[in-house]
């Protein structure tokens, strides 16, 4: 930032889940300056039902599901001192419960639920329906982060164009490596220095489909200090709701040091 600029008044992390915006902007979320985390999909569904996805985590209803990971979600950005803002939309899993063919999918394969929602025409929110929703949170002298859509998870996708449209909009706009998608299959070349062409090709996958692999991205990459890791790590315990089911869909990657210690940001060109 040049000598002399001031630092917007507001930072503002969208998280398509709760949870997400400690997994991927920690670094973000625990800096000295106040940080607003509006997590988009984080509506709670009528009483009375539980998805197959939620039951295999455990659950016996959904939105009670919901409400615990919310106050999970309280807790977690407390380690941080973020402000956390709660929207009504609904994640995926819910439209794809609806789905009948697709609800017969998940409960045979609930481990597998995002590859057996991605690219399912039925599954997804509209751009539009998402600006209503996150427009209210920003303003001109604020800098937004968001998911960059890496690992085809719906939510994120979806989120991922909506943050896009507000480009105009805002001081700054940035995207963040979705974690632990991005580092599924290890660490991307260009941050391990070793080759990796499959990890490489998850996050150039996500950058062309959005439409920005083209644009002359500056890109952070950011080692978290060990204070600052153990703290994310804390944070990410607190999540009792979905921390085992990182466990489960990721194994040890959520956790490793060599994994979590890494978040990556990209700063997009001024529109």
């Amino acid at each position: 930032m040049p000598a002399g600029r001031k630092r917007p008044s507001e930072v503002t992390v969208f998280s398509p889940h709760l949870d997400d915006a400690v997994l991927s902007a920690w670094h973000i979320l625990s800096s000295t300056h106040a940080v607003k985390v509006i997590t988009v999909f984080a509506g709670v569904p009528e009483p009375g039902f539980v998805t197959d996805l939620d039951r295999h985590h455990g659950a016996t209803e959904s939105s009670a599901r919901v409400r615990q990971r919310r106050s999970d979600d309280r807790a977690a950005l407390a380690v941080a001192g973020a402000d956390p803002v709660h929207l009504d939309l609904l994640e995926a899993q819910f439209s794809a419960f609806a789905a009948a063919g697709l609800r017969r999918r998940i409960a045979a394969r609930p481990a597998d639920f995002v590859q057996v929602v991605a690219g399912a025409s039925a599954i997804g929110t509209e751009t539009d329906v998402i600006l209503d929703a996150i427009r209210l949170h920003v303003g001109p002298e604020t800098t937004v982060y968001g998911p960059a859509g890496i690992g085809r998870h719906p939510d994120h996708r979806d989120l991922s164009r909506a943050v896009l449209q507000l480009a105009r909009e805002v001081h700054e706009l940035h995207l963040f490596a979705d974690s632990p998608y991005f580092v599924r299959q290890g660490l991307p070349s260009w941050i391990s220095g070793r080759e990796n062409p499959t990890a490489d090709q998850l996050v150039d996958r996500a950058l062309s489909d959005l439409g920005v692999a083209h644009k002359p991205l500056s890109r952070s990459v950011v080692a978290l200090t060990p204070e600052e890791l153990d703290a994310k790590l804390h944070a990410l315990r607190l999540y009792t709701t979905e921390f085992p089911t990182l466990r489960e869909h990721f194994g040890r990657a959520p956790t490793r040091p060599e994994m979590a210690g890494y978040e990556v940001f990209w700063k997009l060109p001024r529109a």
